[in-house]
């Protein structure tokens, strides 16, 4: 059913959120960090991007799907094909370690490192939480991907009155794309020793001016809506 009253929304994005973290960057990381150590930023780069291309082919198949069978059907038909697609990777892939496998990251040859236990994890985990540097680079990202999540989830609606519900579905995708051919350029160009709080720093920056293109086109469409 659709919300009556405003309180509902805020209850349906609380759980709709609370599952993108789970099965966003954070997971993406998780799933592929252990299988690479030299080529991580490739390897993350491209996960991600399978990720974004699910984007960019979607947007507009999702508003197709809501105009020819309605919302509810629409969220429901979704909603089941992504538990049944997530529950079969996650017993025939995703339960997979280099270690269980009998592999290294990147594929080196040699004895394996000797995994962490609990034990050994609980400490190192502590100092985290009590590490200045890690603490303040935490922040950043999470207000930078705050920010970065705010700004799609309304970008929708400020470009619907200029371009229309189908050119914005085309518009949405075209943003994810600009997004996934970021990501492979940096993933690929970036050599191992670059720093990476630079890399990051310069990505926010783009998004900055991007943002700003948005303000200065304030709605009434033209090239600064597009470059924004």
């Amino acid at each position: 059913a659709l919300a009556a009253e405003p309180w509902q929304l805020f209850v349906a994005a609380l759980a709709s959120g609370s599952g993108w973290v789970t099965m966003g960057a954070a997971a993406v990381n998780a799933l592929i960090a252990p299988w690479f150590n030299l080529r991580r930023p490739a390897a993350l780069g491209m996960a991600y991007n399978g990720a974004s291309l699910g984007g960019v082919i979607f947007s507009p198949l999702w508003i197709a799907l809501i105009a020819g069978i309605g919302f509810v059907p629409a969220s429901l038909a979704i909603g089941g094909v992504m538990l049944a697609v997530v529950g079969v990777l996650s017993v025939l892939v995703f339960r997979h370690t280099p270690k269980s496998l009998g592999q290294a990251p990147d594929g080196a040859e040699g004895a394996l490192p000797r995994p962490l236990t609990a034990q050994d994890e609980s400490p190192i985990r502590r100092q985290f939480f009590r590490d200045r540097r890690f603490l303040t680079l935490a922040v950043g990202m999470m207000l930078g991907l705050f920010a970065q999540i705010g700004l799609l989830a309304h970008l929708f609606s400020l470009l619907v009155p200029v371009l229309g519900e189908g050119l914005t579905g085309f518009a949405m995708g075209g943003a994810t794309l600009a997004a996934i051919l970021g990501r492979s350029l940096v993933g690929w160009v970036m050599p191992a020793s670059a720093d990476r709080r630079l890399v990051a720093c310069a990505s926010y920056g783009v998004q900055v001016i991007g943002s700003l293109l948005f303000i200065v086109a304030a709605g009434d469409g033209g090239p600064w809506l597009f470059l924004g």
